[in-house]
């Protein structure tokens, strides 16, 4: 379900925004990740091998809620919510803040109002219809099927 934004035909798919932010942010950290291991390597810095490890596993973490956002997951909304504001609060108490930081700080704030969207809220919360067992073989009671979502 998208909301419309005050132009006829026009509407802002929140809920795809946040999902293609998302996972920009762990392109972010995988990348991050594999440039510390480089640096880590052809520098003999062995300890940075632990810095990589840390990235590498918040990407893998910050993944897995984009992905469970994708499916609806009310839980990932609020995981989402939390740290960007989070993010967007550290940033802006950060002194001294370059323009790579600025921009990122931009980013989380843009993050964190897709999310309060009424789309993006619209899509974590279970339809009424959805809440009934779908009597399908294997089908878990509860499970929502995403027929009226958009697949962007």
């Amino acid at each position: 379900m998208s909301t419309t934004t005050g132009t006829a035909g026009h509407t802002l798919q929140a809920a795809r925004w946040v999902i293609r932010i998302g996972w920009f942010h762990v392109t972010l950290y995988v990348a991050a990740a594999v440039w510390t291991v480089c640096v880590s390597v052809l520098t003999l810095q062995l300890p940075g091998l632990v810095v990589s490890a840390a990235v590498a596993l918040l990407a893998g973490l910050w993944a897995a809620v984009v992905r469970a956002f994708e499916r609806h997951r009310r839980w990932s909304w609020w995981v989402l919510v939390v740290t960007g504001v989070l993010s967007a609060g550290a940033g802006l108490l950060a002194p001294g803040a370059g323009l790579l930081a600025v921009a990122g700080n931009v980013l989380d704030v843009v993050f964190v109002l897709l999310l309060l969207h009424p789309d993006s809220r619209d899509w974590v919360t279970p339809d009424p219809v959805d809440r009934a067992p779908s009597g399908r073989p294997g089908a878990r009671p509860g499970a929502r099927a995403c027929r009226d979502r958009p697949d962007g």
